[in-house]
């Protein structure tokens, strides 16, 4: 009897939001209620200055899952950047170090927010023969944004591991696509992998 290969796994830190100002409380409701239930691709340059607004290069809507409408989702975007600068700036500049490369991919969605160095392919040519052995790789640019736990019963359960990626067969598509591209069919199948984590100070970003 046939048996599917087991998939490899890409791994994928989470980071929390600690969203303690009003600002940044409501950028990030505008957001969920403007994607829906698609996904928008924004690219952000890292900010020239520090507490400057990282500048917005472009934004799409996903072609597979697209959001209600494009422009408002565009709009949220730039006002998230904005409200959420610091912690931006704090993941592209310090945490990551994006000097020879400056930008970002941003993919929004309403639970959390999937961003990775652009382009997604060179990650997975960087680490690929360290994910076709089961090596272990090393702190990767790329993370799952995701809401700081606000109850007992949320925090409990990213204690546990327990947080999904959003959109998990579009994204995973995506990955085994840039894999394919660049011509690393050993690697597939190929999936995110969620880190499981537990919310503490290295791994909180305050906004």
């Amino acid at each position: 009897m046939y048996q599917a290969p087991t998939p490899k796994t890409f791994p994928l830190q989470v980071l929390f939001v600690d969203m303690q100002s009003q600002a940044s409380q409501d950028a990030w409701r505008d957001m969920q209620e403007a994607v829906g239930d698609g996904v928008l691709l924004g690219v952000l340059q890292t900010p020239d200055k520090a507490g400057a607004s990282p500048r917005v290069v472009s934004t799409e809507s996903h072609e597979v899952a697209p959001v209600p409408v494009l422009f408002q989702a565009s709009a949220a975007f730039a006002e998230l950047a904005f409200a959420w600068r610091k912690s931006i700036e704090q993941l592209m500049n310090t945490r990551w170090d994006m000097v020879e490369n400056p930008y970002a991919r941003f993919c929004v969605t309403r639970q959390g927010i999937l961003v990775h160095e652009d382009p997604l392919d060179w990650l997975v040519d960087a680490v690929g023969d360290d994910v076709l052995e089961g090596t272990a790789c090393g702190p990767l640019p790329c993370a799952l944004l995701v809401p700081l736990p606000s109850t007992a019963h949320a925090a409990l359960a990213a204690a546990s591991g327990h947080i999904a990626l959003p959109h998990a067969g579009l994204f995973d598509a995506d990955l085994e696509a840039a894999a394919g591209q660049n011509g690393q069919d050993r690697l597939l199948p190929l999936v995110w992998k969620v880190v499981p984590t537990e919310p503490h100070e290295g791994n909180t970003l305050v906004v």
